[in-house]
């Protein structure tokens, strides 16, 4: 397959594409097709934007379908296929990737499909070839005028049963650190294909300019390909359904100087072959308008949980005060303090834009489980996070620390996160710091991540895209007092794309993985090239 690599790296490279003259069809069909930085139209954010786009005061949608099919051929060749310590073994990878994207909107729909079976072919480990499916898709529907509506989403992915495996570099790349979707190209024996859906009828209502009332029934499942138990012998998950009851009625403009809010949100959760969960929670907020720019908040109420846990209580009054900050249209803060069963909560959260740049800083406390997690993945999808298809890999980035490692367990997430995304002509920066402490509540196991990643995106010339990033991510897992482990992960991408003709995208990529760990058998380094091209239809 030597070949077939250096055929598409000279393809990838070929320096006429780079000197096409300007106004030619090549010059502007191919980001017309599949969007700026390689997302496909059914997920660019017109697409996403007009997913909930119904009502009164919603704007017009252009209705119809778009259907872009799409073909990727890459060659990979990797100095350290099974992620090992020692004895590396090189290789080369071909990879075939047809993919479907779907956008589809009339008067009361929106249906949204990116799907792609991802086939390996492995030049000397012919025993490893595998297909891969891979699938993100999210619609809604509104069946009744203004009132009762439905949607639902589904999503088929790969992920890794432990943060300390081998497995976890599968999902380390440009835009990426633990957890999320990787290019299972690395043969690790510690990875899994997890299906969810999601289906959830729900009514809204307007009572005049008193109030407006939601009420929404959800049901959701998640399951697992196979049943392996997780290679650090913490607690694996088991397949799981759940079913959700949901409550809102908030004040109207009647009530402008005192707006209000009430809440009931009931979640059941059924293992297979692990204990339910019940998460309950009734919760009324009340904000105290002082000025335009300046509201104080304050939250009253109570929860009802039914997990396993060594603590003493999982029930009990929540609260929260706090206040929101808006000095002006581009910059808002908001911060609360409060009680919990886990202890005290903190809340913060600040945003700034200006002409060329976005900056965030995130701060919450929250309980939460692997398999929420999950659903809440292919939510973001219906929300437009994801998925963001990596112009180089054709794959779906994540940011962050990402799904944890597969457990039934449920877990205190103490996550903070900040950011800053900068324009400046043809060069893009995004820069993301972050620290995430998960502590499982039955077994004392807990996880600590800090991490920080930066992405350059230059826009060489019309055709013409480079990318780098480079992370780091620090892991810090304590499954038991026997058995704590830091892992150190460093990773650097460098990215070219160029615009063949108006269907035809030609990709080169060059990884290099690195981890240090305090288990010395886990050390381990992979450098990894790869040459490709994407033909639109």
């Amino acid at each position: 397959m030597m070949w077939v690599f250096f055929l598409l790296l000279g393809v990838a490279l070929w320096p006429a594409a780079g000197t096409m003259a300007q106004g030619s069809s090549a010059e502007v069909g191919y980001r017309d097709r599949i969007g700026y930085v390689g997302t496909s139209p059914a997920f660019s954010p017109e697409a996403l934007g007009a997913a909930t786009n119904f009502g009164e005061d919603a704007e017009p949608v252009p209705r119809g379908w778009t259907v872009v099919p799409e073909l990727s051929v890459k060659e990979v060749f990797t100095d350290n296929l099974f992620l090992t310590a020692s004895d590396e073994e090189q290789d080369f990878v071909t990879e075939l990737t047809p993919r479907i994207n779907i956008y589809g909107n009339a008067k009361r729909a929106s249906v949204r499909v990116n799907y792609a079976p991802r086939g390996l072919l492995y030049a000397n480990n012919g025993d490893e070839n595998t297909l891969f499916h891979q699938l993100f898709s999210a619609g809604v529907c509104e069946l009744v005028r203004q009132l009762v509506f439905i949607d639902g989403s589904a999503t088929i992915t790969q992920q890794n049963l432990t943060n300390t495996g081998r497995g976890v570099f599968t999902n380390f790349g440009p835009g990426t650190f633990l957890g999320g979707v990787g290019d299972n190209i690395s043969v690790t024996g510690e990875r899994t294909t997890v299906t969810t859906y999601r289906l959830s009828p729900y009514l809204v209502h307007r009572l005049g300019d008193w109030a407006d009332a939601e009420l929404r029934f959800g049901y959701d499942d998640v399951s697992r390909s196979d049943e392996d138990e997780p290679v650090d012998d913490s607690r694996g998950t088991t397949d799981s359904t759940s079913q959700t009851y949901y409550a809102k009625i908030e004040s109207g403009s009647r009530f402008n100087e005192l707006p209000w809010r009430a809440t009931f949100d009931r979640r059941d959760i059924d293992y297979e072959n692990a204990d339910s969960t019940t998460f309950q929670q009734l919760l009324g907020t009340v904000w105290f308008v002082y000025s335009p720019e300046l509201s104080p908040v304050g939250s009253l109420g109570y929860e009802d949980n039914s997990f396993q846990s060594a603590g003493d209580e999982v029930s009990g009054i929540i609260w929260d005060i706090g206040v929101r900050w808006t000095p002006s249209g581009r910059t808002t803060l908001e911060a609360t303090y409060g009680r919990r069963f886990f202890g005290d909560r903190y809340f913060f959260n600040l945003s700034h834009e200006s002409r060329r740049t976005r900056w965030h800083i995130t701060y919450d406390e929250v309980p939460y489980t692997a398999r929420q997690a999950q659903i809440d993945e292919a939510d973001a999808a219906r929300g437009g996070a994801i998925p963001i298809i990596d112009p180089v890999t054709g794959l779906p980035t994540v940011s962050g620390a990402g799904i944890p490692r597969l457990s039934d367990e449920v877990y205190v997430q103490r996550r903070l996160s900040g950011g800053v995304v900068l324009e400046a002509g043809r060069n893009d920066f995004d820069i993301l710091v972050f620290q995430d402490q998960r502590d499982y509540q039955d077994s004392g196991a807990r996880d600590d991540f800090w991490g920080a990643s930066i992405l350059w995106t230059r826009n060489i010339s019309r055709l013409t895209y480079l990318d780098m990033s480079a992370g780091w991510t620090s892991v810090d897992t304590n499954i038991d007092p026997t058995k704590e482990r830091q892992d150190d992960l460093l990773s650097l991408h460098v990215g070219l794309r160029r615009e063949l003709g108006r269907h035809l995208m030609s990709t080169f990529e060059y990884r290099r993985v690195e981890r240090s760990s305090t288990d010395p058998t886990a050390d381990l380094v992979e450098n990894r090239i790869s040459a490709g091209i994407r033909l639109l239809f």
